[in-house]
């Protein structure tokens, strides 16, 4: 008998600690939902709940010049240095296609010092570098940018002060680059001859 009491205290344990994380998550994501309102006209999107759960981030899904996407909204990510917490924002390119993942190195707003591109086809890296996407990441002065084979997604990612979503004109700016860049990875990473 007193192990059926422990194995119902337990699951009545689980019950209410599951319906709490829903409580906490619908309240997170209503802060969400008013963070990403200035922006959701722009791409025509629709704000989604954060997939893994837990209100940690928030996604914004849309288009932009015919191509689909996903910006998402990190607030109060511990840094890389974890002295402090920053507000990442990121714009991804969906239905990227690409054998090759690659991503970029340093950070576009400490200057050129470490600013390059890394990937594990060095051929790919020159070719990269050729096709500008150093300079262009340098121009719209952004934190990094990233493509993963394995989902399709270019993200070009960026901290946001104090608020957790950039202003609608940054917005833009970051949109149009994500899709300059995108562009550019097609020429050089498509899988095609001449991108090999």
């Amino acid at each position: 008998m007193e192990t059926v009491v422990v194995v119902l205290g337990v699951v009545a344990f689980v019950v209410l600690a599951w319906r709490v994380g829903l409580l906490v998550n619908r309240f997170k994501h209503r802060r969400f939902v008013r963070a990403w309102q200035p922006l959701v006209g722009i791409i025509d999107g629709v704000v989604h709940e954060d997939p893994q759960g837990g209100g940690a981030s928030s996604y914004l899904a849309g288009s932009w010049k015919g191509r689909t996407i996903h910006a998402r909204m990190s607030p109060h990510v511990r840094s890389w240095e974890w002295q402090h917490h920053e507000n990442r924002f990121g714009v991804g390119v969906a239905n990227v296609a690409g054998r090759t993942s690659w991503m970029t190195t340093g950070d576009a707003r400490q200057g050129e010092r470490g600013l390059g591109v890394k990937s594990d086809d060095h051929a790919l890296e020159e070719r990269l570098h050729a096709a500008g996407v150093v300079e262009r990441l340098r121009c719209i002065q952004c934190h990094s940018v990233h493509f993963e084979s394995f989902s399709g997604y270019l993200f070009l990612e960026d901290t946001v002060e104090p608020l957790w979503a950039p202003p609608p004109e940054r917005f833009v700016a970051l949109l149009d680059a994500a899709v300059e860049l995108a562009r550019i990875h097609d020429q050089v990473n498509s899988g095609s001859a001449q991108g090999r």
